[in-house]
């Protein structure tokens, strides 16, 4: 197995940026690419958009657990053998959902192309902060977080017009072979970064886990970045549905349609770097999570008023979404720095809490026994409450408690 561990010693130097771009947009590049395909896969399947958004829900509870756990494993086991074996997964579950024969089998490997597609999005991070110093490596950080950002804005199109020409599975193809390339990339070139590998006490790890959800300040951000940054998913989930039922978009047009909304989040996302440091961390993400709310109640109303158009749904979600994209980086920020002997672990609770939550908001957005389009205002206004409640001042005990 020395072949997991270092490639010829020849090619051992530090990995391209591109390299790194690439692994990291792995991870979360499967969920936009899918979803303009999602009513053509109901159809096929012979499921209803409920349990076809369920899809989505698999994926995200995969990078649930693979945000908590993959970290930890590449500390004890290193960076090269975890990102190996997550690129292989991700590769047979992705070849896996090319022949898929029903929605379970779809379900099962969407979870495996998850925590194999996490493995390149949280070492990514890692190996950046391996090789790096610590001015190179922010600069480096910050190109892989507007790849995060920019590289979903584009993979919507991509994904709607494969499955216009080609169909719903073909979508699967190029994630396959484009993983399978960066694994023969990944086995000949990336030489192990960590030094420090297998110097970790996982029970300690666990124990700090535990510890923060007594601190007040690290749960604040926590919940509410979390509920903030992942009630985007309740559009996601239910528009393609709503855009080939209520407006007859095809495939590459719904595409088109969350590229204006993805970017809405790109440019939330842009300006956040552009006020950070400028502005405190409470005030941001209270103007942020209010914005949110104030737009979800913009859209429920245009929904019970039947007055929604493709104009006036894709507003206030444009609006939702910049707050988003503004959100987010504080609320990391503010999460990670509350508790700054357990760096590491609050960053793993914080991403496994943001997932788990957006897998919960796409399976309540499917459940809800009203018409879909009411079902995504709802749980927009819920979670944006939530974010809301938990980011502004409010005389609870469990928020004010250090």
């Amino acid at each position: 197995m020395d072949f997991l561990r270092s490639p010829p010693q020849h090619l051992s130097r530090a990995p391209s940026l591109a390299f790194l771009v690439g692994i990291t947009i792995a991870g979360t590049f499967p969920i936009h690419i899918f979803v303009p395909a999602l009513p053509d896969a109901a159809q096929d399947l012979g499921v209803s958009a409920g349990a076809m958004q369920l899809s989505i829900t698999a994926y995200l509870v995969g990078l649930s657990l693979g945000q908590l756990m993959l970290g930890l494993l590449s500390d004890r086991f290193g960076r090269r053998p975890v990102l190996l074996a997550g690129l292989l997964l991700y590769v047979l579950s992705s070849a896996a959902l090319v022949v898929a024969p029903d929605l379970g089998s779809v379900l099962i490997a969407r979870v495996f192309q998850a925590i194999g597609g996490c493995a390149g999005l949280v070492l990514g991070r890692a190996i950046t902060r391996d090789t790096a110093g610590p001015e190179r490596a922010t600069a480096q950080l910050a190109i892989l977080g507007a790849a995060i950002s920019i590289g979903p804005a584009f993979a919507p199109i991509i994904g709607g017009q494969i499955a216009l020409h080609f169909g719903w599975r073909a979508v699967f193809v190029p994630l396959a072979g484009m993983n399978a390339l960066l694994l023969a990339v990944t086995l000949a070139t990336l030489p192990e970064t960590h030094a420090g590998r297998g110097n970790i006490n996982i029970r300690a790890y666990f124990q700090r886990i535990l510890a923060l959800r007594r601190n007040s300040v690290f749960m604040r951000f926590c919940i509410g970045g979390a509920f903030a940054t992942t009630s985007f998913y309740a559009f996601v989930g239910a528009a393609p549905f709503i855009l080939k039922t209520r407006f007859g978009l095809t495939p590459d047009q719904v595409g088109m349609a969350f590229l204006v909304v993805v970017g809405s989040l790109t440019l939330g996302s842009l300006l956040a770097s552009r006020l950070a440091g400028r502005l405190p961390v409470p005030a941001v993400v209270r103007a942020a999570s209010l914005t949110m709310l104030a737009a979800s109640l913009f859209l429920l109303g245009l929904i019970l008023a039947d007055r929604l158009s493709l104009l006036s749904l894709h507003l206030p979600i444009m609006a939702i979404s910049f707050a988003i994209g503004l959100c987010s980086p504080f609320a990391m920020s503010g999460a990670i720095s509350a508790e700054t002997a357990a760096i590491g672990a609050a960053s793993g609770l914080y991403g496994c809490t943001q997932m788990g939550t957006g897998a919960a908001i796409i399976a309540a957005t499917g459940m809800l026994p009203v018409p879909l389009e009411l079902a995504m205002a709802l749980v927009l206004l819920a979670a944006s409450a939530v974010a809301a409640a938990a980011f502004c001042p409010i005389p609870l005990r469990w928020f004010s408690r250090r």
